[in-house]
């Protein structure tokens, strides 16, 4: 029985060195990724842009007739210049409106307390990481997109502002409404399309309406509380029958 017992294990010892001899002497063929543009294997992210204004196309070279997300066209960047702004200035506040993009540049409340806050009143305060207020485009698929940046034509009638684009498609008008009392600002979009050629059928754009709003808070800095209301972004989750609430100020120092 021993010596059966030590032949069974030189002949598992055995075969454990041929089959490492075997994986040095012929190691198993590794295989290459695919190469970007091989063919159907290769997978390409699509990067992620902003729907409004940005039209679909037909992919160059596609051959399927299959539509992608062109290019988002480059925001044109206007300094801000008082010449092309409509200030309306109020005992409650200040509001600024720029004609590129007919939007809502600034709107600056005056009330003292508001002197010693980082924002100094100031309500719009995303538009180096998205765009003033209030911009008007249309979202993707719509058969006519406004220019990124585009210059509106504005008049300023009290309280009432207002501006136009126009190109041979459509008009769109913008009429701003400031209600000073409850420190609002009311926003009505008209779109009309432009009349067909004596003799041809009335256009039909199919066009879907996106007004853009952004905001932004630094999530290093606390946010200062000198209004009424404390302007933060917060998260709430309900957890064992209640509601709890935390700043995103303070769920930077929560492990993930």
């Amino acid at each position: 029985m021993e010596d059966q017992g030590k032949r069974l294990i030189l002949a598992v010892v055995a075969a454990i060195g041929i089959f490492l001899l075997w994986q040095v002497l012929f190691p198993a063929k590794q295989e290459e990724p695919p190469k970007a543009g091989s063919g159907s294997a290769a997978q390409v992210q699509p990067a992620q842009q902003n729907p409004v204004g940005a039209p679909t196309t037909p992919a160059a070279g596609s051959g399927s007739g299959s539509a992608a997300p062109a290019p988002s066209p480059e925001i044109a960047v206007h300094p801000r210049n008082a010449a092309d702004e409509i200030a309306v200035d109020l005992a409650e506040y200040r509001a600024t409106f720029s004609k590129w993009g007919g939007t809502l540049v600034s709107y600056q409340l005056k009330e003292s307390r508001f002197a010693t806050s980082a924002e100094h009143g100031e309500l719009v305060e995303a538009a180096a990481q998205g765009g003033p207020a209030f911009g008007v485009n249309f979202a993707n698929p719509s058969a006519v997109y406004i220019p990124q940046g585009a210059e509106w034509q504005g008049t300023r009638n009290g309280n009432v502002v207002t501006y136009v684009y126009s190109d041979d498609k459509l008009t769109v008008t913008k009429t701003f409404t400031l209600y000073p009392e409850s420190y609002l600002v009311k926003l009505d979009v008209a779109v009309d399309a432009k009349p067909s050629a004596p003799g041809q059928p009335a256009p039909v754009l199919q066009e879907q309406l996106a007004v853009s709003v952004f905001g932004y808070q630094d999530p290093k800095q606390k946010p200062s509380s000198a209004g009424r209301v404390k302007r933060e972004w917060s998260s709430a989750c309900f957890v064992n029958g209640s509601v709890e609430r935390q700043a995103i100020y303070e769920m930077k120092d929560v492990p993930h």
